[in-house]
């Protein structure tokens, strides 16, 4: 028996199949394995999986358990929660979000309910898009760790963005943020009045955005931001309207 056929029969989860939020996951902590120094993964991997027991096998054996057992339970603690479909936030919950976000904020002030364009939960992970005055402002805190953070995507007076037509979406930013076990892409964007969903396919999986007056964002595990490769727009009537990324760019 090879040293793979051993390892296959220790393997808990074989039989299934993953999720498209379990796939994402995986890729995500793939990557993050590879990107790090081997010196500070078997650290990372030691005081996150204590008790795995990975130290009773031998050699090359146990170096692709630790790689089985992250990628089954998804291993990075900051997205280990992380849903492909997102849950929406109450306006309470976004206003007190909002108000942490804001006071890093050029100019802090006080977000009220009519300043909270949309809110989401993607397990512990929470996004906001904000209005300050005639800008959009999104409030990210993604990583528990880390505080919440924020973007300025639309300024009347130095944006110029295209409006989306009514069937249509306009991306404002398609980027990274963060890198290792903390790297996570996003999309966020306008859409049209007769847009009534957003999912984006990647590789892995699609993620369903959250779509709330006129403006969508969706984000997901992982920093290879040219895995978002299409965008399904769906329609008031149920037509659905699948295009590149870059069809939908500014």
């Amino acid at each position: 028996m090879t040293d793979l056929d051993t390892l296959t029969t220790l393997d808990p989860a074989k039989n299934r199949t993953l999720s498209d939020a379990e796939m994402i996951r995986a890729e995500a902590d793939l990557e993050r394995i590879i990107a790090t120094p081997p010196a500070a993964e078997s650290k990372k991997r030691r005081r996150r999986r204590a008790g795995v027991g990975a130290g009773a096998l031998g050699g090359s054996i146990a170096a692709v358990a630790v790689l089985a057992v992250s990628v089954v339970t998804g291993g990075s603690a900051a997205y280990a929660d992380w849903t492909a479909t997102p849950s929406p936030a109450t306006t309470k919950q976004s206003v007190a979000f909002a108000n942490d976000c804001a006071e890093s904020w050029a100019s802090p002030t006080t977000v009220g309910n009519d300043d909270i364009i949309l809110g989401e939960w993607r397990g512990d992970a929470q996004i906001a898009l904000v209005k300050n005055g005639q800008s959009v402002l999104m409030c990210s805190g993604v990583d528990p760790n880390v505080p919440v953070g924020w973007e300025r995507l639309y300024d009347p007076a130095v944006s110029t963005e295209a409006t989306p037509t009514s069937n249509g979406l306009r991306i404002y930013g398609i980027e990274t943020s963060g890198d290792g076990a903390d790297g996570y892409s996003y999309d966020v964007g306008r859409v049209g009045s007769d847009v009534t969903g957003v999912d984006v396919r990647t590789s892995k999986g699609v993620v369903q955005a959250s779509v709330q007056d006129g403006w969508f964002v969706a984000w997901w595990p992982g920093t290879n931001q040219a895995d978002a490769k299409v965008l399904d727009v769906h329609l008031r009537g149920g037509k659905t309207v699948s295009a590149p990324w870059t069809t939908w760019s500014e």
